[in-house]
């Protein structure tokens, strides 16, 4: 017999510490302080001790010191009371209780030192558990004249620990060292019990202990068949791994793990902590904190990296191993050095699968109070169970937790730049640009029109997270006069910086990165670029303009002096008045030492650049002769001679507008940029108007015309004035075609009345009004090619009403359109072929409908004298006459919607037909069924009176309730006075 005593050391840090439940005599179950859920089950004769009493080590007469190195190893409760249920037998073949003669228990055979098998004790835990420790007490007993001494095997044996009272391996079973003596407990003399723990070295979700029974010798006579039973008590217990951080980052509530098979680190080792004693609830601070964390043997990491912040989220790639399930990582970083781990700000969590062998953490750096930089800390735990492991405190019920000492690197410093823009701003306006609560600030002074507006900037440095305040105040001007606007930018991305405030002074959490902000002033609006829609104003919607002609001379020729006109532009009737050029105020034009070129020169701003506020206005005025004319070309001339050395390209719109005060104007176009002419010489130059722009010219109306004058960015310091020499316009004819409305009566009654008037035509809309029975012709009307006009329906007067008439309208010639529903339209093509559109009102004569139904098969009465109840079968007829008018071939329609109560029959199922059975009577009408997926056939299906594509599905009973309406479209133009039936069978609910 060889005696273990001793040998391994104690590592378990919690046990059960409270009663356990027990289902039934041979299952267990309980729960540890960390949450291990443990479940134990007996196999064969042996069964658990009722649980009440509450079961303990000390029952046995075990103390804590025989199990563990500790002193407080909880021995009055947690433990499982087992009997092993050895039965004898006379003989051989006499069984026992239901079992084999001879197990467990002594047999005639029985002698000294024979070992007979009982059962197995099987241990589960929720999740692999890495050591755990056994705990035995009250091993031995005599009972008719043996000693005897349950005894176990299992695989995982480590040593006997403790002060073990008479526990030894004996002949490669744990059991009672001594083999004489009748005590069952360990405080005996005469020998004692065994008492004591067993450590393991295997990391098992599932232990399998095998318990026999050890008879060590006779003390006189043997007695068989015997009842032979040693009851003893069992506990298990789990080690624990805590962290390492200063106390204060436990918050009353350690962070700790039941040891497992995952672990942190590449190798999967796990030191356990707390090993002389045990605990029932997590330590207010862990055994192991320390003010430098550096209690851990087995970490992950060596050492944490310096956090360095400004280069985006920190990613740390953090080494796992033995993950035998999916299962939680999470990171905490004390950002704020506040001496806690915050959950929100600092943490950072993954999901490392099974196998894994690493997984990322992410977090992005805090700015602000919530980074300081220093000596701070960090805490990594790993578990399977999520919700303990996303905590930075408490106890795990596996995995591990490692804390890291770790450097937060200063904030870097990024730059700041304020810049301003001035919009529409009043010349030498200035403002003061400053820069407050970052470091290095320079201020600057801006000044509208000034050569270096753009160029003047504010600059800073700031950190991250500080408060950063960018103002700016007028040296020159008021604020009053300008709208102000303000934004922010990073330099690296151009995305947004959030800021705060309003009016001259805006505020920003500084990024980790440069920014740039701007100070936008923009002035009173000057006269509109790009203006709304003009009223009055109507396009040429043809696709092509034809017989360009009629150009107006509007302005300044170098060959002819201002107000007067070429001898072909004075034989022209369509324009019967022009102006000259009208400069805006602040604008002049002057001679040039050129023969009959002009300069426009900035009086109003000479220092600075043509801006929006710079304008030349012309007028013309139609006489009564231009039909249909369109605005097609403006011409222009410009001489960009070397003399003018401010004369430069410049960019120009122009406007339209029959109001003067140009109150209300449209573009023309947008953002012409004249020619960079270098011959010396004049060079006119011609732009297409833009279709959006080909503008219809009404009789005896007056239009203007306005040239917005911009200086363009890429010139010299001084932009005030422009070479610009000429103005006209040129018309051209906007192509035509005809449309006229016709009328017709099918069946028409007498004296009912019909007009129509087509809409969205330019200038004329087509008509007409019609008297049944008599056929009738609109007058055709001009209409533009490429309108759209739309086709109305009509107006009924004289008896006569819509619903008396099915209506169509058709086109034909020019544009076509089919026969079909009014308030269609048609567009005019490019073609002057007329176009002439019929309207057509044929008679509908209405139908009398009439619903009858008849019960034909009840549960109750089945086809004798059947009743409308529940269960019932019901045959719905519908009888449909006509009038004495022949109605449209294929025009009747009858849509039946069922009621509630009822289901449509669509298979030929016990009572059920099939849906619909016609009779065709004397309609002349024909009707089709051809399946209930037909699409082709003359009978459709609805679920809700909208949709008819449903395809029925029939039931056990032949009907389908999804069907709520019916449709029957029989086919050919129905007889006067004739009649139809449809007969529908219904299932009652």
């Amino acid at each position: 017999m060889a005696s273990l005593v001793g040998t391994a050391p104690l590592h378990a840090s919690e046990t059960t510490n409270s009663a356990w439940t027990q289902p039934d005599t041979q299952t267990a179950t309980n729960t540890t302080p960390s949450g291990v859920q443990i479940t134990v089950t007996l196999s064969g004769p042996p069964e658990f001790q009722p649980r009440s009493p509450t079961k303990s080590l000390s029952e046995t007469g075990s103390t804590p010191a025989m199990h563990g190195p500790g002193t407080n190893f909880p021995i009055t409760i947690g433990a499982l009371a087992v009997s092993t249920n050895g039965l004898g037998g006379a003989t051989n073949t006499l069984p026992a209780a239901g079992y084999p003669n001879g197990t467990c228990g002594v047999t005639s055979t029985t002698s000294a030192n024979q070992i007979r098998p009982c059962g197995t004790i099987t241990v589960d835990f929720n999740h692999p558990v890495r050591n755990p420790t056994f705990h035995f007490s009250g091993l031995g007993g005599v009972a008719d004249g043996w000693y005897a001494s349950a005894s176990h095997t299992f695989s995982g044996f480590n040593g006997i620990t403790g002060s073990s009272v008479n526990l030894a391996l004996v002949s490669g079973e744990l059991a009672r060292a001594s083999n004489s003596g009748a005590s069952s407990n360990c405080g005996s003399t005469s020998p004692p019990a065994a008492c004591g723990s067993v450590t393991t070295n295997a990391t098992l979700k599932t232990y399998a202990i095998r318990l026999n029974m050890r008879y060590d010798a006779s003390s006189g006579t043997r007695y068989a068949p015997r009842y032979l039973n040693d009851g003893y008590r069992f506990q298990i217990s789990v080690d624990q791994d805590f962290g390492d951080a200063p106390s204060g980052y436990d918050q009353g509530s350690a962070a700790g793990h039941v040891l497992s098979d995952l672990a942190l680190g590449t190798g999967g080792a796990v030191t356990a902590d707390l090993t002389t004693s045990f605990i029932t609830a997590a330590p207010a601070s862990s055994p192991k904190a320390g003010t430098s964390a550096t209690g851990d043997t087995d970490n992950a990491f060596t050492s944490l990296p310096a956090v360095n912040p400004g280069s985006g989220p920190l990613t740390i790639t953090v080494p796992v191993s033995g993950l035998s399930k999916n299962a939680t990582l999470c990171g905490w970083i004390d950002f704020n050095r506040g001496g806690t781990f915050d959950n929100v700000n600092e943490r950072a969590c993954a999901s490392p699968a099974s196998g894994a062998t690493s997984a990322n953490l992410t977090w992005t750096i805090p700015t602000g109070a919530n980074y300081v930089a220093g000596a701070s800390f960090a805490r990594f735990r790993l578990g399977y169970t999520a919700a303990q492991v996303q905590s930075p405190t408490g106890l795990a019920d596996s995995g591990e937790v490692e804390d890291y000492a770790v450097t937060l690197n200063p904030m870097p410093q990024s730059g700041i730049t304020l810049i301003k823009r001035w919009m529409n701003a009043t010349p030498n306006n200035r403002v003061n640009l400053t820069i407050t609560g970052g470091t290095s600030a320079t201020s600057a002074t801006s000044q509208a029109g000034a050569p270096d507006e753009y160029a003047v900037k504010a600059t800073a440095s700031g950190t991250a997270g500080t408060t950063i305040t960018l103002s700016e105040n007028f040296i020159v001007g008021s604020a009053v006069n300008y709208t102000t606007t303000f934004d922010c930018k990073r330099d690296s991305d151009g995305s947004t910086v959030s800021t705060s405030g309003n009016g001259l002074s805006r505020t920003m959490t500084m990024p980790n990165s440069a920014v740039t902000c701007t100070f936008t002033n923009t002035g009173p609006a000057p006269a509109p670029r790009t203006p709304g829609s003009l009223t009055g104003v109507k396009t040429c919607p043809a696709a092509n303009l034809m017989n360009t002609n009629q150009t107006l001379q509007a302005g300044w020729n170098h060959n002819w002096p201002p107000n007067n006109m070429n001898a072909d532009e004075g034989a022209k009737t369509d324009f019967i008045t022009y102006s000259s050029a009208l400069p805006g105020p602040g604008i002049t034009y002057i001679p040039s030492n050129t023969a009959g070129v002009a300069r426009l020169v900035d009086t109003q701003n000479a220092a600075a650049a043509l801006g929006a506020g710079d304008y030349v206005d012309y007028m013309v005025r139609t006489g009564t002769a231009p039909v249909n004319k369109a605005l097609y070309q403006i011409r222009y001339g410009v001489n960009n001679e070397t003399q003018w050395v401010n004369g430069y390209p410049f960019t120009f719109t122009i406007l339209i507008s029959t109001d003067p005060t140009f109150a209300t104007a449209q573009t023309i176009l947008a953002d012409q940029t004249t020619p960079f002419n270098t011959s010396g010489v004049y060079q006119p130059y011609t732009l297409n108007v833009p279709a959006s722009s080909r503008f219809l010219l009404q009789n005896n109306t007056s239009y203007y015309f306005r040239v917005l004058l911009y200086a363009t960015n890429a010139k010299p310091t001084d932009y005030d004035t422009a070479i610009w020499d000429d103005f006209a316009i040129t018309t051209a004819d906007c192509l035509t075609s005809t449309v006229r409305l016709a009328k017709s009566w099918t069946n028409g009654t007498a004296g009912h009345q019909a007009s129509a008037t087509t809409t969205g035509a330019i200038n004329n809309n087509a008509t007409f009004t019609s008297t049944a029975p008599t056929a009738t012709t609109g007058t055709a009307v001009t209409v533009y090619q490429g309108e759209t006009i739309t086709l109305p329906a009509e107006s009924y007067s004289g008896g006569a009403t819509a619903a008396l008439y099915n209506t169509t309208v058709a086109c034909t010639g020019g544009a076509t359109l089919a026969s079909g529903a009014t308030g269609r339209s048609i567009t005019i093509p490019n073609n002057n072929t007329a176009t002439t559109c019929t309207y057509n009102n044929a008679f509908v004569g209405p139908l009398t409908v009439t619903k009858t139904s008849a019960p034909v098969w009840d549960p109750a009465n089945l086809t004798t004298n059947p009743k409308m109840i529940p269960g019932a079968y019901i045959d719905y007829t519908i009888d449909v006459k006509s009038p004495a008018t022949t109605a449209d071939s294929n025009s009747v329609i009858v849509t039946d919607a069922l009621p509630s109560q009822i289901n449509l029959c669509v298979a030929a199922v016990g009572q059920c037909t099939l849906p619909v059975r016609w009779t065709v009577g004397t309609s002349g009408l024909t009707c089709t069924y051809t399946s209930l997926a037909s699409t082709t056939d003359d009978v459709s299906f609805s679920t809700d009176g909208t949709n008819w594509n449903y395809v029925p599905v029939a039931g056990a009973e032949g009907t389908d309730p999804a069907i709520r309406h019916v449709r029957v479209n029989p086919k050919g133009a129905m007889n006067p006075n004739s009649q139809f039936s449809i007969l529908l069978r219904t299932l009652i609910k």
